[in-house]
């Protein structure tokens, strides 16, 4: 995605605050959940554990962290969901897209696909293993995979770093601080001075989804807004797309998809 990588950072010490005790037991295909984890203290993890979430029971209907709930059960709910997504930017009136593409999910089981201007990005698991490649190199990854990690990878994916979800609960904090437009199906919340670069997120009501989230460069007076659509249910993954490109040759790393955390 296409927030400062610098903000991310400073956003993802916080998530891995809010989230590391909430470690699960379980295979690959388990899915990971949410509680409340408000009684958190020791925060030296593992990196693969960074960003396991935790139970959603026992969370109170009005809580900030049951939004969150929401948007995690839309995700793990359905037999798979498929995610479209994409960015574009606004200068002088002139909107631009670049990066977009599609997700699937299914109990462990993840296939992205992401056009960039020059080349598309893959991921996919095959038989248990999780892939990557470029549509334009001739080598590929395999990654070292833990439990759950897809599921993380398509949480910290619809909201890297929880940066949307902070946004969100300062706005709630100190609503007077926004100017906030309102229908029937969407909620835009703009902040009036903006901070780290932030201008504002657009919410999708009934059910709740973190939809969008705009920042700004403003040497450049460049608006950029990553969109990331609600989850559509679907029967299952499409099986022609979990296919390997047999002119890629695939090594094998000792890395988790966790590496992606913080840059998407």
């Amino acid at each position: 995605m296409n927030v400062k990588q610098e903000y991310y950072f400073i956003v993802v010490l916080m998530s891995a605050f809010l989230i590391q005790s909430c470690s699960v037991s379980g295979d690959l295909h388990q899915f990971h959940k949410y509680r409340d984890c408000s009684d958190m203290m020791d925060i030296s993890v593992e990196p693969h554990q960074m960003h396991n979430y935790c139970d959603c029971n026992g969370i109170p209907e009005d809580s900030l962290f049951s939004m969150y709930c929401e948007m995690s059960h839309s995700l793990t709910e359905p037999n798979a969901v498929k995610i479209e997504f994409y960015a574009y930017t606004l200068k002088n009136g002139k909107k631009e897209t670049f990066p977009s593409g599609v997700i699937w999910f299914s109990k462990g089981y993840l296939f992205m696909r992401q056009h960039e201007p020059n080349e598309t990005y893959y991921i996919a698991t095959v038989n248990d293993n999780l892939y990557e490649w470029y549509s334009n190199k001739k080598k590929g990854t395999i990654y070292k995979r833990y439990e759950g990690d897809t599921l993380d990878f398509l949480h910290y994916f619809v909201d890297p770093g929880f940066f949307k979800y902070f946004s969100y609960q300062q706005y709630l904090e100190d609503p007077n601080a926004y100017l906030v437009t309102e229908n029937a199906a969407i909620k835009r919340i703009i902040i009036k001075e903006p901070s780290h670069d932030s201008h504002g997120i657009e919410v999708l009501l009934n059910p709740f989804w973190l939809y969008s989230i705009t920042t700004v460069d403003y040497e450049e007076n460049i608006f950029t807004t990553d969109v990331v659509e609600r989850p559509q249910p679907v029967d299952k993954i499409p099986g022609d797309i979990q296919q390997l490109p047999d002119s890629v040759i695939f090594e094998q790393s000792n890395k988790t998809i966790a590496i992606k955390f913080g840059y998407l």
